[in-house]
């Protein structure tokens, strides 16, 4: 997954690395209680699958109703007998990864309905988890939502307008940001285009960041050297 995404063999052994030894990858994870860490390898098989159908959708030239079917049968199968399958083994890991993905593939859809069908997809898997929780089958984790949904209507009018606005206007954002052109990443890195972001990145967040990392280990080494 991480040499397609890079295409780097390079960054694809470090990716590996840090995730097998880091302590946010899955040499911790699989210290947790293991359904949770199972459900997340299998929400990352359901990303590489989704991730392998965009990457062949989002070219330059806009792919035809065909060819986008040509390669639709064997992926969504998987897709659904995967995502069923982390619904038995954790539901709330599973409803955090597919609303991740239904937040991606919404931009997508909304900025063009032929790249982005797979929002469809993954709004058929939503509606597999309500038929999940309307019959109380693996999703214990969610009867919170009971509760939630005894709040006097006015209450939820303003929470979900609220929402909606957030995301409506989020979209809208993100969908102006996207193009389907070649070299555009490497202009954004290189500060070619997007300056204001490069500059924010260079003079904010990376000193803020670095800041942060080196900060507190510099005094726990000066205190740990005065009292030693």
């Amino acid at each position: 997954m991480f040499k397609r995404i890079f295409r780097n063999k390079n960054l694809a052994i470090l990716g590996v690395y840090i995730l097998m030894f880091c302590s946010l990858g899955f040499f911790t994870m699989m210290y947790q209680f293991w359904p949770s860490g199972y459900a997340f390898i299998q929400g990352t098989f359901i990303f590489f699958l989704l991730y392998v159908r965009l990457s062949n959708l989002i070219g330059e030239n806009k792919p035809s109703k065909k060819e986008v079917r040509s390669n639709m049968i064997l992926p969504y199968v998987l897709i659904t007998i995967t995502f069923i399958s982390s619904l038995f083994t954790h539901s709330l890991v599973a409803m955090v990864l597919l609303v991740s993905f239904l937040w991606v593939f919404l931009v997508y859809f909304i900025k063009d309905r032929v790249r982005g069908i797979d929002f469809l997809l993954l709004c058929g898997l939503f509606g597999v988890f309500l038929i999940f929780y309307i019959f109380d089958i693996s999703t214990g984790h969610f009867n919170i939502l009971s509760s939630f949904f005894r709040l006097p209507w006015y209450y939820l009018l303003g929470i979900f307008t609220v929402l909606g606005f957030g995301i409506v206007l989020l979209v809208f954002v993100f969908k102006r940001k996207i193009s389907f052109t070649k070299g555009r990443f490497e202009d954004v890195i290189t500060g070619k285009s997007s300056r204001i972001s490069k500059f924010i990145e260079d003079k904010l967040i990376v000193p803020f960041t670095i800041g942060i990392v080196h900060l507190p280990a510099s005094q726990f080494g000066w205190i740990n050297h005065l009292f030693m």
